[in-house]
């Protein structure tokens, strides 16, 4: 068995710095430290030291890994695949499906036998939107690859400090006092947000509102994802203090340490970017200033800025 006893007292300055780098790019991490101390124990009667510590990560996404592309998630990973696409899939009953096929409307040269589809096959504004006819999408639609659209390891940022004061009151005893404190924050990125089951009506879709769907039914379902408002992030910061006050010393042949300590510690979770409140994306989507089947205008793009919910 070893003991290791640490020290009481410290003098002088140290600085340690790292930098690394990955040759593609992402999971860069940055870290310094500096420790300072002054004052003799035995000579002066006190000393006071610091150490501060600092680090910082990069986020490493799958769009920044080349083998990412040569996975077969549909053969192997069916389970990272979604029906919900961009530009958005497109979802009808089964009486608006029958309409379509009897009016012979196509989808990629092919008469319609689906209620899911796109209006973009065999295109699907790759690299995450994939024409898989065995996907989620199907046959006629978009399927949507999360393991090209995420985030293999998140960013982080942490300062963490630790200040110790020590007195030596007499030759057996001394008054200690110390304080430290910790910080992190990390951001966890999720894919886009979803448009989920949104009604939309036909004349919204000109190549459809010229076959007379909307003789049958007029709306139309729409399975999207909204690039235009980013990935949903989601910050966690985490914050502790403790601050310890003691004796110690001896009395004959017995050691003693008596401390008081008093540790805070608090934790959040905010929704930081990405999500948007549903009924007023629901209102944009339904006016048309949301394109969920291309890019959207300058006020598209202004209303989805200011329906994010953020710091929740």
């Amino acid at each position: 068995v070893i003991n290791f006893v640490t020290r009481h007292d410290y003098q002088g300055i140290d600085l340690d710095a790292y930098l690394s780098g990955t040759q593609e790019g992402g999971a860069g991490r940055r870290t310094a430290s500096l420790s300072a101390g002054f004052g003799d124990l035995r000579a002066d009667g006190f000393n006071v030291m610091t150490v501060l510590d600092l680090q910082r990560t990069q986020r490493l996404g799958t769009e920044q890994r080349a083998f990412i592309g040569r996975l077969n998630v549909p053969g192997e990973l069916p389970h990272l695949l979604s029906g919900y696409t961009s530009p958005a899939n497109i979802r009808i009953s089964g009486d608006q499906l029958d309409y379509l096929q009897s009016v012979g409307f196509k989808i990629n040269g092919q008469l319609i036998n689906a209620k899911t589809f796109n209006l973009n096959v065999p295109t699907c504004n790759g690299p995450a939107n994939l024409y898989l006819p065995n996907g989620a999408g199907g046959a006629f639609g978009c399927t949507y690859d999360y393991m090209r659209d995420t985030e293999l390891y998140p960013s982080s940022n942490k300062q963490s400090s630790l200040t110790r004061a020590v007195w030596q009151l007499n030759p057996d005893h001394k008054l200690y006092s110390e304080f430290s404190f910790a910080r992190a924050q990390t951001d966890y990125v999720g894919s886009a947000a979803r448009i989920e089951g949104l009604p939309l009506d036909v004349s919204k879709v000109p190549v459809l509102a010229a076959t007379g769907l909307a003789s049958v039914d007029p709306e139309l379902l729409i399975r999207g994802r909204l690039f235009e408002a980013g990935r949903r992030t989601s910050t966690l910061t985490s914050v502790g203090t403790r601050w310890v006050t003691g004796l110690s010393g001896s009395f004959g042949s017995w050691d003693y340490d008596l401390a008081f300590n008093h540790s805070v510690n608090r934790v959040s979770d905010a929704d930081t970017h990405g999500y948007l409140l549903r009924d007023k994306l629901a209102e944009g989507v339904a006016s048309g200033l949301i394109n969920p089947f291309g890019p959207s205008s300058a006020a598209g793009v202004a209303l989805i800025n200011s329906i994010q919910v953020n710091d929740v």
